[in-house]
């Protein structure tokens, strides 16, 4: 049995010996001679701990921001102190068609026993602050975490300003498996819930409640690294007004996407997806470019279908018409900011049922450990 160090606690690891493999050997007795040791007084100095020195910055990578069909420089960077206490997530750059400047600065708290979260960020048409609490419960072969947290948002649109505030509770489990050389997650899987209550203050006030989950299992393939997923989403919003509350349906990416549809195809109160994939890899990597903050790991390969719909009201009345694809993705899968921040490029290929033309889309993934929005907590996706 041994044990890994985590600011939140020790994940313990035991390895099973089976003691038929082993024989009992004799051991040959033989005279040691005494050792003479001197005898030398030590006495140590303590001193108490200074994160301050090991907090600032130690590299500045440079990242593009794309928007409208046009780049724009960016940079990110992240730093924490030697026993994890503080961290710092950075990401700033400057919109050339907008004309502003676009920020997203997360900090995390390990010190107590609820790690502390609080994010400010800036994109193109909104200013979004948060602050959460999460209390860890760690076992041998399982992870969980509950969250409580508030989130306040300023959405800015031709002219017209809209606040939402809402208060959000959140679970997260999860027995997946994955190893040195493993693409995807191979074994277990993961369930994730959490439960918002909106204020939206657009002319009106109104109130609603939105409640989302997902879940998904992996099943190791017949071939090394092949792994067999079956993942799906669901959400439901309650609310006295026809608008209030409505999620996106559609998208190569994000909670409720469907391959090879825009995103927004359907919003509405009620939606689900489900999606089945088979992943196997390509071509392995393991190296970096001399110093840099960048490591490729491995390139990969995806077959995939996706199924959704939704329904304007919950319970629903009526349902709307499925959406089903099917496609392939292809991979590039590396860390930034020296394995602080895994990163995947993903170029696809989707058909939809309608059989219209097949859909060609690329997409940057990042997945910052730190961060609430990738796993513990879902992101909003609501529509205003």
């Amino acid at each position: 049995m041994f044990s890994l160090y985590t600011p939140n606690g020790y994940n313990i690891h035991i390895l099973h010996i089976d003691k038929n493999n082993f024989e009992e050997v004799e051991i040959e007795k033989s005279e040691i001679e005494k050792l003479t040791f001197e005898e030398k007084k030590i006495e140590p100095q303590i001193h108490s701990y200074n994160p301050l020195p090991y907090l600032l910055p130690r590299f500045w990578l440079p990242v593009p921001i794309i928007n409208e069909m046009t780049l724009s420089p960016g940079f990110l960077t992240f730093f924490q102190d030697v026993l994890s206490y503080h961290q710092f997530f950075i990401y700033g750059g400057y919109s050339i068609p907008t004309k502003g400047f676009l920020y997203d600065i997360l900090y995390i708290n390990n010190m107590f026993p609820p790690q502390i979260s609080a994010e400010l960020t800036k994109d193109f048409l909104s200013i979004e602050n948060s602050f959460y609490l999460t209390f860890f419960r760690n076992y041998t072969t399982s992870h969980h975490s509950f969250t409580a947290g508030y989130e306040y948002d300023v959405l800015m649109s031709q002219n017209v300003t809209s606040k939402l505030s809402c208060i959000v509770f959140g679970y997260h489990f999860s027995n997946r498996l994955r190893f040195p050389k493993s693409i995807e997650y191979e074994r277990g899987g993961y369930f994730t819930t959490n439960y918002r209550l909106y204020s939206e203050r657009y002319i009106y006030i109104y109130t609603y409640h939105n409640v989302k989950a997902k879940a998904g299992c992996y099943i190791k393939g017949p071939f090394s690294h092949n792994v067999l997923a079956v993942k799906s989403a669901s959400g439901f919003s309650l609310s006295d007004t026809t608008y209030a509350g409505r999620m996106s349906l559609g998208g190569n990416s994000g909670t409720f996407a469907v391959r090879g549809y825009d995103e927004g195809t359907y919003y509405e109160k009620t939606v689900i997806t489900g999606t089945v994939e088979y992943s196997f890899p390509l071509l392995w990597f393991e190296r970096g470019i001399s110093t840099y903050p960048i490591y490729f790991r491995n390139l990969h390969a995806k077959l995939f279908s996706d199924a959704g719909t939704a329904a304007q009201d919950f319970p629903p009345n009526s349902i709307e018409s499925m959406l089903l694809s099917f496609g392939i993705e292809t991979t590039l899968s590396l860390d930034l900011l020296y394995s602080q921040v895994p990163c995947d490029l993903t170029v696809g290929l989707a058909v939809t049922k309608e059989g219209t033309k097949p859909s060609f889309y690329f997409t940057i993934s990042t997945f910052i450990p730190y961060s609430f929005n990738n796993e513990r907590i879902i992101e909003p996706n609501i529509h205003h």
